[in-house]
């Protein structure tokens, strides 16, 4: 089964060696799913941590370098609207992942962010609603099989047409919303 453990910055550091360990005498504990409060998460906090599947961040402000690196399992994420910076490579090699919702409050997405996420075919956009909130886009953050979700035609040249580093993507952008399949991430 999945279990839902939520912990704080204080007690994040003595949970994860427990996590490792994993396992009682009668059963293999596989499947986590993390509530986090934290407003950093860490470079390489989670890196190769195989056996995340669901993370809900809800006051976290920025998420470094090789965050999660590598959770071949980590299906789904929700992203705060606290959230301003995803750091390089903080996604990249998360195979499971096929929907990401970006907030508005997003100011940078760094490179390589979502690399190598093979299975991420949805990117909804369509919370930014001005121009002005187009955040700058790293190298090649995003697989090419990633479609780009936005309001309206506005929106779409705003992102494609920025000087924020979107246009390798503009291809990609398609107007209105996200298919049906990907709403389990609206919670």
């Amino acid at each position: 089964g999945t279990y839902l453990v939520t912990i704080s910055a204080e007690s994040l550091d003595s949970f994860i060696p427990k996590l490792y360990a994993g396992h009682t005498d009668s059963c293999l504990i596989k499947y986590y799913a993390y509530k986090l409060n934290n407003t950093i998460i860490a470079n390489d906090f989670f890196q190769h941590f195989n056996a995340l599947t669901d993370v809900y961040l809800l006051n976290t402000t920025q998420i470094n370098s090789d965050a999660f690196s590598n959770c071949s399992n980590l299906s789904n994420i929700y992203l705060p609207i606290s959230l301003t910076n995803i750091g390089p490579n903080a996604f990249n090699g998360c195979a499971s992942l096929s929907s990401i919702i970006l907030p508005p409050s997003l100011n940078e997405v760094g490179n390589f962010a979502f690399s190598s996420c093979n299975n991420l075919t949805t990117v909804d956009l369509t919370r930014f609603v001005d121009y002005n909130q187009v955040p700058t886009c790293g190298s090649f953050p995003f697989e090419n099989s990633a479609t780009f979700y936005v309001k309206n035609e506005d929106m779409k040249d705003s992102f494609v047409y920025s000087d924020k580093g979107w246009i390798g993507y503009a291809e990609k952008f398609v107007v209105g919303e996200p298919p049906i399949n990907n709403l389990n991430l609206r919670r």
